[in-house]
């Protein structure tokens, strides 16, 4: 039987989608000529984006384990995976790595290695990092059977606890050790994975996959928690926003300009800020005006495109960008709201037109299938009378 929608998913990922977006944006009107004040409002927009690709991840935990938790073909998954996941990355990388490397610089070595790194667009390392989870999702199901087996729900409770803590001594690594030459990695392995390129290891964000997991497997129990202590739960986030983001312009501020290099998700605090976010965002999902709201076919429709359309708003930020300031428009604000409104409906729009062709793709494949089946067998038929 087919388990019922988790409808709260559908703003839940326009809002992390949208919240990519916007980060990129930012960065790109960070690096023009900026004002004090444009400055300010870029930390605080800034700040509350950060917490979208573990809220990627988180979803991707909730969805996983709730459809696959009590069974799972491995080879079914992974296939559909690659089908649904690779295939278009594949696509996309290829698409980025000749717009972004000179003709010159082209060459098949160059996009192999663009391809395995998730080098080919500045945003295409979130697809390297998350099929990781695919692969060991198994792993991950003994895991929480091994613990569900042999603990109550209170030494459950301990070990995440436990596991949170273990987390928050990891993000340690590159926010504080490393930067500092408190721990120096001469591993090359080592220093590729915990250094380099530690956005691409799966590690760094295992705690929101296993976290979207326990909600999973405790959907109706997380569902009435988050009810009951919304208040605390939004309260704590507000407040801990605003520290941090005092904290933010304090540190990050440099040269006239605030660095967008400096709040992470790597950093304790940072994130702590971002489970809060997290919740809070889920909680407002879940509210009775949103999931009636006219809008609500709207979220669907985004949340479901929105891998798809995160493939494409790199390049729709280009596209629009370049039609914009060809537009005469001088107001920042204005010309950088427009590119984000642009970049938006540019990018579900060709993740529409993708899922479009690929549907209508296996219906033609399909007809010609039947047609040589069906002429087969006549052939069939006429050979052995």
């Amino acid at each position: 039987m087919k388990k019922q929608r988790i409808s709260e998913l559908d703003l839940f990922r326009t809002v992390a989608f949208m919240a990519v977006a916007l980060q990129h944006v930012l960065g790109a009107y960070q690096r023009t000529d900026i004002s004090g004040w444009e400055s300010a409002v870029i930390s605080v927009l800034f700040l509350a984006t950060k917490f979208a690709v573990p809220a990627f991840v988180f979803a991707s935990g909730i969805v996983l384990f709730y459809n696959y938790y009590e069974r799972i073909d491995y080879l079914k998954f992974i296939v559909k995976r690659v089908r649904e996941i690779l295939v278009p990355y594949i696509l996309w990388s290829a698409l980025y790595y000749i717009y972004y490397t000179p003709q010159d610089n082209r060459n098949a070595g160059g996009y192999i290695r663009a391809l395995l790194l998730g080098e080919g667009g500045y945003h295409l390392w979130y697809i390297i990092m998350i099929f990781q989870f695919y692969l060991l999702f198994p792993v991950y199901i003994a895991v929480f059977k091994k613990t569900e087996k042999h603990f109550a729900i209170k030494g459950r409770v301990v070990i995440f606890c436990i596991f949170a803590a273990l987390y928050s001594a990891y993000i340690l690594l590159p926010s504080y050790l490393l930067p500092y030459g408190i721990v120096k990695p001469q591993n090359p392995v080592i220093k590729f994975l915990f250094a380099d390129y530690i956005t691409r290891n799966s590690i760094s964000y295992v705690f929101y996959f296993v976290l979207g997991g326990v909600v999973a497997l405790n959907l109706e129990q997380t569902r009435m928690l988050l009810k009951k202590h919304s208040v605390i739960i939004i309260s704590a986030f507000a407040v801990s926003f605003a520290l941090l983001e005092l904290l933010y312009y304090k540190k990050g501020f440099s040269g006239g300009k605030i660095s967008l290099a400096y709040p992470s998700f790597f950093k304790p605090h940072y994130f702590l800020l971002t489970v809060l976010c997290i919740f809070s965002l889920y909680r407002l999902a879940m509210a009775d005006w949103v999931q009636k709201s006219r809008s609500s076919c709207v979220f669907k429709f985004i949340g479901d495109h929105s891998y798809q359309a995160y493939l494409a708003h790199a390049y729709a930020i280009n596209i629009v960008a370049g039609l914009i300031y060809r537009s005469g428009i001088s107001f920042r604000p204005v010309v950088y709201g427009l590119i984000f409104l642009g970049c938006i409906t540019v990018s579900l729009c060709m993740a529409f037109l993708f899922r479009f062709i690929k549907i209508q793709g296996r219906a033609v494949i399909a007809v010609i299938s039947g047609i040589i089946r069906k002429r087969a067998s006549q052939i069939a038929e006429k050979l052995n009378p």
